[in-house]
């Protein structure tokens, strides 16, 4: 089907009459609408209103919260002691020198 005869289908589809619609098919379709709209509408209110209550807890929460007061200090960590450079107490014979002789 090449595109004038797609043109010619969709001309004779759009210049038929529609098919008739059922009269109370109108008011179904408001009625149903309207409470899907309710519905959505309590739905964001009530998630705005859970938010609403969770940032009300935190805040309560962080404004009570303390931190406790018997913990012992941290324990602090020795000091490491820095190796010798070349001529420290590591070099030596061991190590593959020779000692000197001063």
């Amino acid at each position: 089907m090449n595109r004038a005869e797609r043109e010619a289908a969709a001309r004779r589809i759009m210049e038929q009459v529609p098919p008739p619609v059922p009269p109370d098919l109108y008011g179904e379709v408001v009625r149903r609408g309207a409470r899907s709209l309710r519905r959505r509408t309590l739905a964001r209110r009530l998630m705005w209103l859970l938010l609403c209550a969770a940032s009300v807890a935190f805040l309560v929460w962080a404004m009570m919260a303390r931190p406790p007061t018997d913990v012992a200090a941290p324990v602090r960590r020795k000091r490491r002691v820095p190796r010798m450079g070349h001529d420290g107490p590591r070099s030596g014979a061991a190590h593959g020198h020779s000692p000197r002789s001063d």
